[in-house]
């Protein structure tokens, strides 16, 4: 029996510790890689519905310039900037509607007001209420949306 290893030859225990730490390597960089794509694939999802609903802040933006140039004391003034409000209303409407699940999902009782809100605010501008009625409900109406998706 000899006291000393061959040059070159290797146990099986060797082996068998080389497989084990391959092993746990390439699990533990599977793990590492994909620990952050669920969290990644929900910030890409709340990346692209804060683009998808860029026309509602951007529309509320607008009528806040067009509903007071079309209306006063109830009346009409000028008729394309009134009904370029009352389009105005309408898209960011149906464009929160068609995200309406999604900001279900983040904020159920956010989401809910945030509708209830779009509604008054369409039924404001129809109506020919009073700019600082309309102007109250369109920032409610964003701040609403700035607190379901921060940055919006």
């Amino acid at each position: 029996m000899s006291l000393y290893r061959e040059a070159g030859r290797t146990g099986r225990g060797g082996l068998i510790a080389a497989a084990v730490v391959l092993v746990i390597g390439v699990g533990t960089g599977y793990l590492i890689g994909h620990a952050n794509t669920k969290e990644s694939s929900l910030q890409d999802a709340i990346s692209k519905l804060r683009s998808d609903l860029a026309p509602v802040s951007n529309g509320l933006e607008l009528l806040g310039g067009e509903y007071p140039q079309g209306v006063r004391n109830g009346k009409i003034v000028a008729r394309t900037e009134y009904d370029g409000s009352l389009s105005s209303v309408e898209r960011i409407r149906a464009v929160a509607a068609v995200h309406a699940d999604e900001l279900q999902e983040l904020n159920p009782k956010l989401a809910s007001r945030l509708s209830e809100t779009l509604e008054h605010l369409q039924r404001a501008v129809a109506s020919k209420e009073s700019t600082g009625m309309v102007d109250r409900l369109r920032n409610r109406a964003a701040n609403e949306l700035e607190k379901i998706l921060p940055g919006t």
